[in-house]
């Protein structure tokens, strides 16, 4: 068990598997996974979602806009989500953070119930992020050393 924080700066752990696109995915799949999963996860909505690519090739860096939709399953509090589209799982917990302990289930039911559902023929990546916003109170002058043990020293402005 890790120390508790009294004002713990964590706000969203996100777990995400992006699937090849070799496996196959078509429009039934969200309302099939829904149907394994509305009772932790009873709040359902959809929404549009748009990823910016920068891709390298022999010309130099591309960009590549993408709109996909996606199903967003939510907790009855809110506060777990599993996000569902083309080729993509994601599961976030946001604050208060469930502890490791809490969240690894949830993103072990979600992946079992995806592969119950689909053939999933391989992985192109799996994230795991810990998103944390720091708030420092609000003073005249600000003292790293005030807030963290370890910290950055910037050199002093020039005049």
């Amino acid at each position: 068990m890790g120390k508790k924080y009294r004002n713990p700066p964590l706000v969203e752990a996100i777990c995400e598997f992006r699937l090849t696109q070799n496996t196959h995915w078509d429009l039934m799949i969200p309302g099939l996974f829904y149907e394994g999963v509305k009772n932790e996860f009873p709040h359902r909505e959809q929404r549009s979602v748009q990823e910016l690519q920068l891709i390298q090739g022999p010309q130099g860096i591309r960009q590549e806009l993408r709109v996909s939709e996606r199903a967003l399953l939510f907790s009855p509090d809110r506060k777990l989500v599993i996000q569902l589209g083309p080729h993509i799982l994601v599961v976030n917990a946001l604050k208060p953070y469930p502890t490791w302990e809490g969240f690894k289930p949830r993103i072990e039911m979600a992946w079992k119930k995806l592969q119950e559902i689909m053939d999933v023929q391989g992985l192109e990546r799996i994230g795991l992020r810990y998103i944390n916003r720091i708030e420092l109170p609000q003073k005249e002058e600000i003292r790293l050393s005030d807030s963290f043990v370890c910290y950055l020293i910037a050199p002093p402005r020039p005049s």
